[in-house]
């Protein structure tokens, strides 16, 4: 892999100081939809607890909440940090500049802007009821031509590489700012603004949720992995001949996977059949990134390696429990319960959301140009985060199989079965707050740095468009 483990030279740093500002901006901003989501999830936690609670004010029913906690997790604290984490590595590995990194800035400032009037349309007006696609249609358009344009800029740094700085990372990068904006213009057009009709909905609707977790912000988490893991174990990759195979056929059968939710309905039984021998055949990509990920250890005294091994572990678990439970004669036992849940819950805080802390960790202090304060809050955060996923997962899954066999269950009451789910969805909100605690965490510890490297906000604006930066940042 090109330049993973090189020293600092001169197109590095060059490559560092231009994505210094949009960059930590966007990790900035990334982090605090995290806080959002995380503080509306556990408001619907205590509204399944305490049904009673929040009843004045209309905004605040659980319907609202889970669905605004929706996009602040993936379009918020995901896609913009999988930006940011994105424009830094294409710069890094290919040895060049950020592609107009003052707009870049002003572009992220619109997207932030943007996902507030769109949550906030949530809260007040209500959810479209499309998974994936909650904000109403008002806020739509101008979420989609922030995420078009940082694309384009992804796309024309990748573009301005030097020769032969090609490795799975970039091929990985390139992939995701592709897909991203054709997934959410597609999806925008053909279930809001030019609706199409009949069970096509239903299988647009699929198509895009998972494409969008599976094609569009996985591909960022793998490619910060390919990167980093080498460069922080410094120890090559096991075997980069599985690299290729393992992209290929990710996103060959990661393009299918949508059908999955809709085992039992009214969607054509050719198109299911293809969907869940897509899910099982998973199992192969993800068990070949397992093995080129293997060195990361959670042994390591280095936070970021930390993250990584609790990522790639958990990408590793959630392709089998995929493989297992995909088959209808597995859906049948838990299609509608918390098990489903538990495994979307597995990929996202379990696989993306510690790639993404590894990104952060290993890019702030090279974009800042010194190290984090404390060295016992980055540990903090990892020990948290991994305890809060361990319980938001294990919860979910364990209650939702039990649920799923006491429905099976002609005899059983839905009253009965609800009782029996309670204890787990109340480790599910311990879990949910131990997970909101470790974020403090990392909060408390990078913002100093943040606030240092946001004072160019400070000089003229027109400052930020500027080719060559005044200054730049120290590191690798």
């Amino acid at each position: 892999m090109s330049g993973s483990n090189s020293n600092c030279t001169g197109q590095t740093c060059a490559g560092d100081a231009s994505s210094r500002l949009p960059v930590l901006y966007l990790f900035a901003g990334g982090i605090a939809w995290l806080f959002a989501g995380i503080a509306l999830s556990l408001a619907a936690a205590a509204k399944l607890q305490f049904p009673a609670l929040l009843t004045v004010c209309e905004g605040l029913t659980y319907g609202r909440l889970v669905a605004a906690a929706g996009p602040a997790f993936t379009l918020g604290f995901a896609l913009q940090t999988g930006f940011g984490l994105a424009l830094w590595l294409l710069a890094r590995t290919g040895q060049s500049r950020v592609a107009v990194p003052g707009i870049a800035f002003v572009v992220s400032l619109v997207l932030n802007a943007s996902l507030t009037l769109g949550i906030g349309a949530i809260l007040l007006l209500g959810p479209t009821g499309i998974p994936g696609l909650e904000i109403p249609r008002q806020a739509a358009p101008l979420i989609l031509a922030a995420v078009g344009l940082l694309s384009l800029i992804g796309i024309a740094t990748y573009a301005s590489a030097e020769a032969g700085c090609g490795s799975p990372a970039r091929a990985h990068l390139l992939a995701a700012l592709v897909t991203i904006p054709v997934l959410y213009l597609t999806a925008q057009l053909g279930l809001l603004f030019l609706p199409i009709r009949g069970v096509s909905q239903s299988i647009t609707a699929g198509w895009f949720q998972q494409g969008f977790l599976y094609l569009g912000l996985a591909p960022i988490a793998l490619a910060a992995l390919y990167y980093l893991v080498p460069l922080l174990t410094e120890r090559p990759a096991r075997s980069t001949a599985l690299a290729p195979i393992a992209f290929w056929s990710w996103t060959i059968f990661a393009a299918w996977t949508g059908a999955v939710d809709w085992v039992g309905g009214p969607i054509p039984a050719w198109w299911l059949t293809v969907g869940i021998a897509a899910n099982v055949l998973l199992v192969i990509p993800t068990t070949l990134f397992f093995i080129n990920f293997q060195g990361a250890c959670l042994f390591s005294r280095k936070v970021p390696v930390r993250f990584a091994a609790v990522s790639t572990i958990s990408l590793f678990v959630w392709g089998g429990l995929n493989a297992i439970f995909s088959p209808r004669c597995a859906q049948s036992l838990v299609h509608f319960t918390e098990f489903n849940v538990g495994l979307h819950e597995l990929f996202l805080f379990g696989f993306l959301a510690p790639a993404l802390f590894t990104g952060i960790y290993a890019a702030v202090p090279k974009l800042a140009g010194r190290e984090f304060p404390c060295r016992i809050t980055p540990q903090v955060h990892w020990f948290f985060t991994a305890a809060g996923v361990a319980l938001m997962v294990g919860s979910n899954l364990a209650g939702g199989y039990l649920q799923g066999r006491h429905l099976a269950v002609a005899g059983v009451p839905l009253v009965a079965v609800d009782h029996s789910l309670r204890p787990w969805l109340l480790i599910h909100a311990a879990g949910l707050a131990c997970f909101g605690f470790a974020q403090v965490a990392l909060v408390a510890n990078s913002a100093w740095l943040l606030f240092e490297c946001v004072k160019p906000l400070k000089d003229p604006v027109i400052s930020l468009f500027a080719t060559t930066p005044a200054s730049t940042a120290s590191g690798k």
